[in-house]
């Protein structure tokens, strides 16, 4: 009997972007996260699926996503991609300073006849205290698209993953519906609930830590879900309910973390003097605008830069990365601060930078005449060069440009710091013979005569099409001849057209 592979589609997709620091921005795309696969590849099994990409901004900026191939997987501007074709491409996230690439592969499958219902019975499972949960054996095949369900869940219980679990003394069958066929499973269970005991709580020793003045916080992670916090002395540290603990006195304590079965604990000590005052050292002032947004913070005297802990005191006017690069947000003024082991070097931030005001970067445009021509761009640093319709134009490593197919396409020029876009436009030149306007000459041209010879409502050629289609003698009209010189010329007994008798 054949059984149907059942595929089970991803439903996001992880990619991992390291952050960008430049002159310009800040914070780019610190992390995407994804809640079930992490692969830079995404397969399509059939055309028209739709799957959502998912990313962090924490900076909410702007991204764009765009394709390379329309005619394989679209994309809009939330990130949703959509298989529209058999082959690959590359779907990217564009800001204005870092591209992020994903792999679309889409295949599709042949159909298959459907096969005849078929019932079939496994093995009978039985439940005690003992073992009181189970997982069906099906030998290999794949379960993961299955539709279970349980004759009286009174007895047992099954969930979407097939994990059987007793509830009541009694027999029940559990159904699993794969395609066309159904399994029974027999159950017998002698659990009885009235026997259960409340499971003592584990107590698990995690790890230890310091906070200081100058790190009075810790975010604790853990892949534990459902976990309470708490901490043992609030005037030592607090915690909150994501984990994260702040410094409130010198002390120590404990922190925890737990659910139903497990205790986790981590110990902590409190070096954080509430009353310390730090030395502080007054570097100047800063000003920026929409002409200068953003400008790097130098302290000469400080040799390890690596040390540095940058903060800004009013992130709505402005904000600094840990390399000390700080944008403006708005107008007002606020304070930065760089601190070095007990010193502190606050920074006057004056802004009258205006967000309304910012002016986009005027996109470059440039026109290839001629299917196959090409352009060389160029640029000041090493740069990575993409195309986001490869059926318009491509270009490689260095820069040169080469026209494949009438239309309008975007190149990405992406240099250490910054993403530039220019446009280019791919006209038809007049080309005898190029009746389809497809910018070439081919048997498909002498095909498209042909048709439009035969119905010439149904197959019309526009005044463009028409002129290029003249191929034999010239200025006699479209006729049969014409496809006939185009063939001649595909098959290389001519080598140019109109051809002339």
């Amino acid at each position: 009997m054949n059984y149907k592979k059942i595929i089970a589609l991803m439903s996001a997709l992880c990619i991992m972007g390291g952050t960008l620091q430049t002159l310009q921005s800040r914070n780019i795309i610190n992390t995407a996260y994804a809640e079930e696969d992490s692969s830079n590849t995404l397969n399509f099994t059939a055309i028209g699926q739709t799957i959502p990409i998912k990313l962090t901004n924490n900076d909410n900026l702007t991204v764009t996503w765009k394709s390379d191939n329309e005619n394989v997987a679209t994309v809009d501007q939330n990130g949703n991609i959509t298989s529209t074709g058999v082959g690959s491409c590359n779907v990217y996230a564009i800001t204005s300073s870092q591209v992020l690439s994903l792999t679309v592969i889409v295949t599709e499958e042949s159909a298959e006849t459907p096969d005849e219902p078929v019932t079939v019975t496994l093995d009978e499972i039985r439940l005690d205290h003992a073992r009181n949960t189970a997982v069906p054996s099906f030998n290999g095949a794949d379960t993961s698209a299955a539709q279970w369900s349980s004759s009286d869940t009174n007895v047992a219980t099954v969930d979407e993953k097939g994990n059987i679990t007793a509830v009541g003394k009694g027999n029940c069958n559990i159904t699993a519906v794969l395609g066309n066929t159904t399994y029974i499973i027999p159950v017998v269970s002698d659990y009885d609930p009235a026997e259960d005991s409340t499971p003592e709580i584990q107590e698990q020793y995690v790890n230890s830590f310091t906070l200081t003045n100058e790190k009075p916080t810790r975010k604790i992670t853990t892949q534990a879900e459902g976990l309470t916090w708490s901490s043992t002395d609030e005037n030592v540290a607090t915690v909150d309910q994501n984990g994260t603990v702040t410094a409130v006195n010198k002390g120590n304590c404990r922190i925890y973390a737990e659910n139903d079965t497990v205790r986790y604990y981590f110990e902590v000590t409190s070096e954080y003097d509430p009353d310390y005052v730090p030395e502080t050292k007054f570097i100047g002032t800063i000003e920026l605008s929409n002409e200068q947004k953003s400008q790097v913070i130098t302290l000469s005297n400080i040799e390890d830069t690596s040390s540095i802990v940058w903060k800004s005191l009013d992130e709505s006017i402005a904000v600094i990365d840990e390399k000390g690069v700080v944008t403006a947000v708005s107008s007002g003024t606020c304070t930065v601060t760089a601190t070095v082991g007990d010193t502190v070097y606050p920074i006057k931030i004056v802004s009258t930078y205006e967000p309304d005001n910012e002016k986009p970067d005027e996109i470059q445009e440039f026109e290839i005449k001629g299917i196959g021509n090409t352009l060389q761009l160029k640029s000041s640093d090493s740069a990575e060069w993409i195309s986001l319709d490869v059926n318009v134009v491509t270009v490689d490593n260095n820069g040169l440009v080469k026209a494949v197919g009438v239309g309008e396409a975007e190149i990405l020029i992406k240099s250490e710091n910054t993403v530039t876009t220019v446009k280019i436009k791919v006209t038809a030149e007049k080309l005898v013979g190029d009746a389809n306007l497809d910018g070439r000459v081919s048997i498909s041209d002498s095909v498209r005569i042909l048709q439009y010879i035969a119905n010439k409502s149904k197959y019309s050629l526009s005044d463009e099409a028409l002129t290029n289609a003249d191929a034999y003698n010239g200025n006699d009209g479209v006729t049969g001849k014409d496809a006939y010189a185009i063939q001649m010329y595909d098959a290389g007994a001519v080598t140019q057209l109109p051809m002339i008798e």
